[in-house]
């Protein structure tokens, strides 16, 4: 069977629609998965790897094996983002709004770092999240939740 450019292009979007309709769909898609974040389940916390295992350790300049601070800081925003996600599930805004004040700086510097931190691994990237996917979408909960936190 031989394949000119239209028919390859229509058999690759028929692919694309069977997946995006599967049950597996979700899997690819940063939008869902940052809902699911938004639901304050641990989620954003998944996205991130772990900061104090040691495969995910920097040299300093001694050539010490040493905590990464800033992955450590989206860490720890991912933590507080999501305490402030599951206190607006439990209709508890008042600790929502003082968790959200007090960590505020903090969400919005990961942000920061997390958004420089979004390129392929080729490029020096993703060494904060586990892949683009959860990254884009931890990128989207963080923006949800710092606007969430102005508003309030």
């Amino acid at each position: 069977m031989k394949l000119n450019r239209k028919a390859l292009r229509k058999m690759i979007l028929t692919e694309i629609k069977k997946l995006s309709e599967s049950k597996f769909g979700h899997e690819f898609n940063p939008e869902y998965r940052a809902s699911r974040m938004m639901m304050g389940d641990g989620r954003a916390n998944d996205a991130v790897k772990d900061p104090n295992d040691s495969i995910n350790f920097i040299q300093d300049a001694g050539g010490e094996y040493v905590r990464n601070e800033n992955h450590f800081e989206v860490y720890m925003a991912a933590m507080l983002a999501d305490t402030v996600a599951n206190r607006l599930r439990t209709r508890d805004m008042q600790e929502a709004k003082r968790i959200g004040n007090n960590s505020l700086a903090q969400l919005e510097n990961a942000l920061a770092l997390l958004h420089a931190d979004l390129k392929p691994v080729e490029a020096g990237g993703l060494n904060y999240v586990y892949s683009m996917v959860e990254g884009a979408a931890l990128h989207m909960f963080l923006t949800r939740i710092i606007g969430t936190i102005k508003s309030l």
